[in-house]
């Protein structure tokens, strides 16, 4: 388990390391007046919260999860952005990496984060507005060309507060299935499955098995699951990024989370066992 997680840990600094390149390149953008900018760097940030949360990184996933849910104030058209919210998102940028510095460096996540999400909520055009905690990655708002200024950042060991905390472990203990629980979180038997789905990732995800990982775990908080193919097991020692779970779930659930999740080049939905007497449904989508 030690090597998979290092080998892991390895992968996630590879593909962070490019989403920070994404992340300054999409900041540079949006001060030239490309407002579907806005779209990419919400996409980084909850690429790499889902990473961060998957491999232990509690901090790291916080403080992305914190400037996800102002983007996505800011994509619905609820949040005014301006030179100084983007001076915060650009202090966010910078204390993101050393966040990940730190991980690679030390193996831990422990950098000062409470000022950022302090910020954020102190914000006058941020702190009055009820934000949802899912957002379509898809929406399209505009907003208008900041002037964007970069700021000093501090490092000083804090860990995610205790509320975060305890709503993590609320949220990760259940499921959209009845009867679920955490010891049993999102599985059944073959014989309850309703709903098979193929997915096929891009061809240039650079951890095939990690996003697999993920999307599996998303897929327990919303149906129970039988068994994939290949196992979870051979795909954490690398695949072809095509892979298959047999659930039982709400299909239309199912493809609600499909579509938020990046790195998926196509799924494909089908029904084997129509409940209520209902004919064979499948759905299919290219992303």
């Amino acid at each position: 388990m030690e090597s998979d997680m290092a080998a892991y840990k390895s992968d996630f600094l590879q593909e962070v390391y490019e989403c920070l390149d994404i992340f300054n390149q999409s900041f540079v953008d949006l001060e030239n007046g490309d407002t579907a900018a806005i779209d990419e760097i919400f996409r980084i940030t909850h690429t790499i919260k889902g990473m961060a949360g998957f491999l232990g990184y509690a901090s790291l996933e916080h403080l992305c999860h914190t400037m996800e849910e102002v983007l996505c104030g800011i994509k619905n058209g609820d949040i005014e952005i301006d030179g100084e919210l983007v001076d915060i998102l650009l202090s966010t940028v910078d204390r993101i990496t050393d966040i990940v510095k730190q991980i690679e460096n030390a193996d831990n996540d422990n950098v000062k984060i409470d000022d950022l999400v302090e910020a954020f909520e102190n914000y006058d055009k941020i702190k009055n507005v009820e934000h949802e905690s899912l957002c379509p990655l898809s929406a399209e708002n505009s907003v208008p060309s900041p002037a964007i200024e970069s700021s000093q950042n501090s490092e000083e060991n804090i860990s995610p507060s205790p509320e975060y905390q305890e709503d993590k472990a609320e949220n990760r203990g259940t499921c959209g299935t009845d009867g679920c629980n955490l010891m049993n979180r999102g599985t059944c038997s073959t014989d309850e499955c309703n709903l098979v789905l193929d997915v096929t990732l891009v061809k240039d995800c650079a951890m095939k098995g990690l996003r697999a990982s993920l999307i599996i775990e998303s897929l327990k908080d919303i149906s129970k699951l039988a068994k994939t193919e290949p196992d979870e097991n051979d795909m954490e020692n690398g695949f072809d990024g095509c892979f298959k779970v047999f659930l039982s779930g709400d299909n239309s659930k199912v493809e609600e989370l499909m579509d938020r999740i990046s790195e998926i080049e196509q799924f494909n939905i089908s029904e084997i066992k129509p409940l209520n007497g209902a004919s064979d449904k499948e759905i299919k989508r290219n992303k």
